[in-house]
């Protein structure tokens, strides 16, 4: 007899009985039969017990869970995030020795410094959008795989990315979690999408001296955020 154990969930106010184990997108699918569960779009994450956890999370015990979508600032941060993993997925296909940095939010987006050896043109913005529809559009899983903290660090070593190494060795624990697209690993901190075609929007385009990774607007997810040139702003994170 397969055992199972309580939910809750706090959009529908609802409890249900599930099997240990199930994912919490195995159980979104069991609550939208029966259970009105008011998001915008299609969940993207999940608070368990006050804890973000992506929609791959598995339960084994009695939890408390709501999920949420891409209006709210923990689901747009966690679409975030899967548009960066697919962009440095492209990148990596495209410019297998480039790199690069997405570390200033601006313009209601992210800037994107790109190093791939030569100056980044309209052509490269277009090649990589390109490249990242493809990945969305074929619907790839994002893998979560958890290891010790010292075999991710071999891993990273290994696939040359020594930024990684250096953050991976800082970080104090015993466990790490990186995820997987298609053969390209990567780390993040924080929860992912689990399948590229989750994806619906976004934007990459020529931006000073990189590139703009526009996202949806919180308020419509339908549209990107307005384009206001935050010009003044943007050369003093440069400069800093």
């Amino acid at each position: 007899m397969i055992k199972q154990v309580k939910i809750r969930c706090k959009n529908s106010g609802q409890t249900i009985m599930v099997d240990v184990g199930s994912t919490l997108a195995e159980i979104y699918e069991i609550l939208i039969k029966e259970h009105s569960l008011n998001l915008v779009t299609d969940p993207v994450c999940a608070k368990v017990n006050n804890k973000t956890e992506g929609l791959n999370f598995r339960v084994y015990n009695a939890k408390t869970i709501e999920y949420m979508d891409i209006t709210s600032s923990t689901g747009s941060r966690v679409y975030t995030r899967t548009l960066f993993l697919v962009l440095c997925k492209a990148i990596h296909d495209l410019y297998p020795d480039g790199s690069v940095v997405i570390d200033i939010p601006v313009s209601n987006g992210f800037f994107c410094d790109l190093k791939i050896g030569r100056e980044v043109t309209p052509d490269d913005a277009a090649a990589l959008r390109e490249r990242m529809h493809e990945i969305i559009n074929a619907g790839l899983p994002i893998e979560r795989h958890e290891c010790l903290t010292e075999e991710a660090i071999e891993m990273f070593e290994k696939l040359g990315e020594h930024t990684k190494v250096d953050l991976l060795k800082t970080t104090g624990k015993i466990y790490t979690i990186y995820y997987e697209l298609d053969g390209y690993k990567d780390y993040y901190y924080g929860s992912m999408m689990t399948n590229t075609n989750q994806l619906f929007l976004f934007g990459l385009e020529p931006y000073y001296d990189g590139l703009l990774l526009r996202i949806p607007s919180i308020d419509d997810p339908s549209k990107y955020g307005p384009f206001v040139r935050q010009d003044k702003m943007f050369d003093i994170f440069r400069e800093h």
